[in-house]
């Protein structure tokens, strides 16, 4: 599941996980893993060509089931859009 905290960790170095993992606190790493960060990046990237209307009816609420699977909270899901 993904977190509001790890969506703050994932804006406080600006989606870069080259940054991340060179300047990312032990406490940071032991809230998102890369690969919990690589989901949040595929998130965002379909979020982003939903809200660009890029994207069929089906394909966007396909997104918008998986963002519901994967978002652990409303806030979350508020926050993935944002970000997108």
């Amino acid at each position: 599941m993904i977190t509001e905290e790890m969506l703050g960790i994932y804006s406080k170095f600006d989606g870069d996980i080259d940054g991340f993992t060179r300047a990312g606190s032990a406490y940071d790493r032991s809230i998102i893993s890369a690969a919990q960060w690589l989901e949040i990046v595929r998130l965002v990237q379909e979020l982003h060509t939903v809200k660009a209307s890029l994207v069929s009816d089906h394909y966007s609420a396909q997104v918008e089931q998986s963002l519901s699977a994967v978002a652990a909270t409303t806030g979350a899901k508020y926050r993935l859009w944002l970000l997108a």
